[in-house]
């Protein structure tokens, strides 16, 4: 069951752990975006981009906390008129990813940027989702599970988007696995808290230690980032 943005956002104001995960987020996508300052976040959800990035916040469904109601799949911006697309967590709801990159590549301007935060199936968090998480879990189709706009396929990301990703518009800048502690012990949005706030400086500095082995972040990573720049 999706949950409210209000919801969210209460979860997120009580858990100091995932506001550190997600303040190191936007600190990674801030240092990906290209130049310029007309930057749209899809699936804003809560709106909790505005602390950190200077953006225009949409979700499919409207609510208090974002700028513009907008279909990633079918925007409705101008030619050329955006510098970067932003999204966390977003992706793996897509019904149709293809559609998206046309769109993208329609609203982005020379050198514009897609930077996303998605799901990364390994084989731990494999496992850790399978057993706690609600989100389906597919190798065999790269869209969403379903009509609705809270379906999704948690694998589409770690399907689609590898080293040797190729698309006619975009070209790979980044593709990185990460997030093998913080994020899992953070418990997400999700009922399951599995930090007390007062650990959270000492989790945060150790999962900072662990994302230097780049094998610990393919066999436990919970997310990567994926960096695209328009060609």
């Amino acid at each position: 069951m999706s949950l409210s943005a209000e919801k969210k956002r209460q979860i997120f104001n009580k858990r100091r752990l995932l506001q550190e995960v997600y303040k190191n987020w936007y600190e990674q996508i801030k240092f990906n975006l290209a130049p310029g300052e007309k930057n749209l976040e899809i699936g804003s959800g809560a709106g909790l981009i505005k602390k950190f990035i200077n953006c225009t916040t949409s979700d499919i469904v409207k609510n208090e906390f974002i700028d513009r109601q907008e279909d990633a799949c079918n925007l409705s911006f101008n030619d050329l008129s955006l510098d970067n697309i932003i999204g966390i967590d977003i992706f793996h709801h897509l019904n149709n990813p293809d559609n998206f990159f046309r769109e993208a590549a329609r609203v982005l301007r020379s050198i514009g940027r897609i930077v996303l935060i998605e799901p990364y199936i390994s084989t731990v968090s494999f496992i850790a989702r399978k057993l706690f998480h609600h989100e389906k879990i597919s190798f065999k189709r790269l869209a969403k599970l379903g009509d609705n706009p809270e379906e999704a396929n948690l694998a589409s990301p770690t399907i689609l988007f590898k080293k040797d990703w190729q698309n006619v518009n975009f070209k790979v800048i980044e593709i990185r696995y990460q997030d093998v502690l913080a994020y899992p012990l953070s418990g997400g949005f999700s009922k399951m808290k599995f930090a007390p706030n007062f650990l959270a400086p000492a989790i945060l500095q150790l999962d900072k230690c662990l994302s230097k082995f780049g094998w610990l972040n393919k066999f436990f990573g919970f997310k990567m980032i994926i960096v695209l720049e328009k060609i």
